[in-house]
């Protein structure tokens, strides 16, 4: 063998340093936790839970929970039998998650997780509470919301409830549809209605209304008809509506009504990149309308096209019939500056918008202007 050979061998043979890795095995260690969930097996301490007696163990319990660690620190019954107040099937669910780690929630159905998140809360176990929290935002869809809604209020998680309120703020117009809107509590379908952020349409919530009250003919239904804007609603839909779709009597509908409106706090709601909400009034002037009734305190208007009017008024209105003046400008037959023109008002609700001249009765000055419309907390 050659010199440089006897180095190669020597080099492979003899290594500097040799690293080894460290072995985990914590998947049998977690097995060998969960072989001892509810076991009597060297059990300390009992669960009374509905009408079953839970085996457990005190040091599994402090070291995974800082719940059980103050709650079986101190003073133990001496039978060392600890009643519960809490349903036993999420209870099962969460003590097995203790021991080992994992939430066997792959076969629950939805309210049953939702249960799970409640006793979770109780006990103080944020990393279940955020990751069942995620599971069941990703888990809403139309035929759900309701049960997981039910279930939260039951559960007391209010944060639950808010983001199945806030998804159906987003899919509202499709809810409408559900069979199972029907079928909600006269208290559920008074909060959906009122909420800003629920917005359909004024016939929609009328016709839902009265199908809901034909479903629930016992209940009192005056109080509802306080959510239903009958100023937008046309006089043949108050009268002509199919048994099948709720026949609500007239004489059961109170005389004045206030809009079903909506707050969109610094969203300008007289966006209209194609002019879709420009129309036609009765005697063909141009009108805003913004498809919806918002509670509006600030509108502004530039000048596009002059026209050179002595005199400008902003008016607005809920149902075209009754116009009210909220701003005037007056130029004085000369063009207005080229720049935003603010006008503030007290918070009112809008449907419709247009701009006259009063002095003339000229009511077509919308086409030479673009306007913003808002409700806003923010002096320009």
């Amino acid at each position: 063998m050659s010199s440089n050979s006897r180095k190669s061998a020597k080099k492979q043979s003899c290594p500097k340093e040799v690293h080894i890795e460290d072995v985990r095995l914590g998947e049998s260690l977690m097995e060998d936790m969960g072989r001892r969930c509810m076991s009597e097996v060297f059990a300390d301490v009992w669960f009374c839970v509905e009408d079953q007696r839970l085996p457990a163990h005190c040091v599994i319990l402090a070291a995974r929970s800082d719940f059980f660690r103050e709650l079986l620190h101190g003073s133990m019954p001496t039978d060392r039998q600890v009643p519960l107040e809490v349903a036993l099937a999420p209870f099962k669910v969460i003590l097995a998650y203790i021991y080992t780690g994992t939430l066997s929630i792959s076969t629950l159905p939805l309210v049953a997780i939702v249960d799970v998140l409640g006793v979770a809360r109780l006990y103080g176990l944020e990393k279940v509470e955020m990751v069942l929290n995620k599971r069941l935002e990703q888990s809403l869809h139309l035929n759900n919301v309701f049960t997981v809604l039910g279930a939260a209020r039951r559960n007391s998680l209010e944060d639950l409830a808010e983001r199945c309120f806030q998804f159906m703020d987003r899919m509202a117009s499709e809810l409408l549809k559900e069979e199972s809107f029907l079928m909600v509590s006269k208290a559920t379908l008074a909060e959906i209605l009122t909420r800003d952020t629920f917005v359909v349409s004024e016939d929609a919530i009328f016709s839902i209304v009265c199908e809901w009250i034909g479903r629930h003919p016992m209940e009192n239904i005056q109080s509802l008809f306080s959510l239903v804007g009958l100023p937008l609603t046309s006089e043949e839909d108050l009268v002509v509506r199919p048994a099948s779709r709720g026949h609500v009597e007239p004489e059961n509908i109170p005389k004045f009504v206030p809009c079903h409106t909506t707050l969109w706090p610094e969203k300008d709601v007289a966006f209209d990149k194609y002019f879709l909400r420009r129309i036609s009034g009765s005697h063909n002037e141009p009108l805003i309308d913004l498809r919806h009734c918002y509670r509006i305190n600030f509108i502004s208007v530039i000048e596009r096209l002059k026209s050179a009017e002595i005199c400008y008024d902003v008016e607005v209105s809920c149902d075209r019939n009754r116009w009210d003046r909220v701003g005037r400008m007056m130029p004085g037959g000369m063009p207005l500056p080229d720049v935003w023109i603010n006008i503030y008002f007290a918070l009112r609700p809008i449907r419709f918008i247009r701009i006259v001249n009063p002095e003339n009765g000229r009511k077509d000055l919308l086409n030479y202007f673009e306007l913003k419309a808002k409700h806003t907390t923010k002096i320009l």
